[in-house]
């Protein structure tokens, strides 16, 4: 396993597209073009729902044009770098075999842009996605690759379907890959989110918020608690910086490896956290 030549997919995505200028025909052609290979890797999820996922997530959409992100793409060798960086991981983690599937994103999406500083992906137990811009450099494939890769490992080690995800192990999952990411590619590779509370306000939030829903299954139900939600007072990124605190004041006072890390029950980590109590 390892990266999937989407380059076929995009370069016929944008020679397709250049031919029509209407829309409802460059959306049946980003279905054949893209989705479609896509869902070769998806075999549970119907071609229209995995369509709207992907577009929701940060694919970019069917009236874009994405020739300057393709050629951005082809000058920095995406492909043949991603795989580089997934075959030192697979090795330093001893991790799961996945495919990566690397997209152009949608450069109009401004939580893409904005708050993510133009770096998305999705990390599946057996696959990971990697949307990627006309500003993507080699760092931020790193990056990017070391936080989804990482939630393939864990994701491994838990054994468990979506619908059996607590809240806590949610949470670890997303600070044990920005973990992750601090010690293979410095601090200044974390998210916006990192310095945006305070310990004191993690632990607030954690006594108000998260304590009593932290056994809380179904992954359905956490995205507020991961993302925020400023309409049921949930500050943005809190479940992020959450994670990350808990997982970092486990890490201060042990001195595991990432691979040992990722073999650790949530509870386990959870107890030897700031936040045991």
């Amino acid at each position: 396993m390892g990266t999937v030549a989407t380059d076929r997919w995009i370069k016929g995505f944008i020679e397709e597209a250049s031919q029509t200028s209407f829309v409802h025909q460059k959306w049946n052609i980003h279905l054949r073009t893209i989705i479609q290979p896509v869902s070769r890797h998806f075999h549970k999820m119907p071609l229209y729902a995995l369509h709207r996922s992907l577009l929701e997530q940060g694919l970019f959409s069917p009236d874009q044009d994405v020739s300057s992100i393709y050629s951005r793409m082809k000058k920095l060798k995406m492909w043949a770098y991603v795989q580089k960086v997934y075959s030192e991981l697979k090795n330093e983690w001893e991790g799961p075999a996945v495919k990566i599937i690397i997209l152009p994103a949608n450069e109009e999406n401004e939580v893409i842009m904005d708050r993510l500083g133009g770096k998305m992906g999705i990390g599946f137990m057996d696959k990971v996605i990697l949307f990627v811009t006309t500003k993507t450099t080699h760092f931020d494939l790193r990056t990017l690759l070391t936080h989804e890769y990482n939630h393939s490992c864990r994701l491994m080690q838990l054994q468990k379907a979506e619908n059996e995800l607590t809240l806590l192990d949610s949470l670890i999952v997303e600070g044990m890959a920005e973990y992750a990411v601090k010690e293979r590619c410095g601090e200044r590779a974390l998210g916006k989110w990192h310095h945006r509370f305070s310990k004191e306000e993690l632990q607030s939030l954690w006594e108000r918020l998260y304590k009593e829903r932290m056994f809380v299954k179904g992954k359905h139900y956490h995205r507020p608690f991961l993302f925020g939600s400023e309409s049921i007072g949930i500050p943005l990124w809190s479940g992020y910086a959450l994670g990350f605190e808990i997982v970092r004041s486990m890490m201060e006072h042990q001195n595991y490896s990432i691979q040992k890390l990722l073999s650790l029950q949530s509870e386990t980590i959870l107890k030897q956290s700031a936040f045991k109590d």
